[in-house]
């Protein structure tokens, strides 16, 4: 196995597929690579799009591997998570120098509150201590990522960027896509992101937002048809 699969999982394309589009995604804090799988699956078999999920511990390689492996002819849909999405914006502006980028945003966190990232912090270090000899198989799917504390914990110093910085630094994307749910406290409220949405549109960016329905700041519980819908609806550019 070579460096680069060490650090990302990588799923090719069908042969048939004939639209140059890679997805890449990102996870968000306390998670990992895994909590994307199913929505991969469902974008691999219904139109045999290239997928790459990177580990966000190794967020300084994804640029270099990025430019390695993908063609500047292709275009990227670039989707985080949480934490994923701001790092997503952060990795846009580099990106956007050989590639077309389009962006999904999903649930990015917009309550600036240190108190809530030490919070999480020492939530996931208790539980981790709790479970960490415990089978995951026995854990809920929608837990097992919020157990882990590794080294992508330091960027959630991310929630305090100047977040207006990040947007104008996408100046170049083809579009940005928002997508939040009603009871998702993490990232604020349905209003504050559609706040967050039109500021793109400020600065001359296309932007899109769609409601996620009832749910709450877990990939895992967003409604999956709704997710695989909403990231096909773009699917090519001239």
């Amino acid at each position: 196995m070579d460096a680069h699969a060490r650090k990302m999982i990588y799923i090719p394309s069908n042969k048939n597929n004939k639209e140059q589009i890679v997805y890449i995604f990102l996870h968000g804090a306390f998670c990992n690579p895994w909590s994307w799988s199913y929505i991969v699956d469902e974008l691999h078999d219904k139109g045999g799009y290239m997928c790459i999920l990177y580990y966000l511990k190794d967020y300084e390689e994804i640029v270099n591997t990025i430019s390695t492996l993908i063609p500047n002819t292709y275009t990227i849909k670039l989707v985080g998570f949480s934490i994923g999405s701001l790092l997503a914006l952060s990795l846009s502006k580099k990106l956007l120098n050989t590639h077309k980028v389009e962006l999904f945003l999903i649930s990015t966190p917009l309550m600036n509150s240190l108190i809530l990232v030490k919070l999480r912090i020492k939530l996931a270090k208790f539980l981790n201590i709790i479970f960490f000899n415990v089978d995951r198989r026995f854990i809920p799917l929608f837990l097992r990522g919020k157990f882990k504390l590794d080294e992508s914990v330091f960027l959630l110093d991310l929630i305090q960027l100047d977040y207006q910085e990040l947007i104008s630094s996408v100046k170049g994307c083809l579009q940005v896509n928002v997508y939040s749910g009603k009871f998702d406290f993490i990232s604020g409220n349905i209003k504050k992101q559609k706040g967050f949405c039109k500021l793109f549109s400020e600065y001359g960016i296309k932007s899109t937002f769609i409601s996620a329905g009832i749910t709450g700041h877990f990939p895992y519980l967003i409604n999956r048809k709704a997710m695989v819908d909403w990231l096909l609806k773009n699917n090519s550019y001239n």
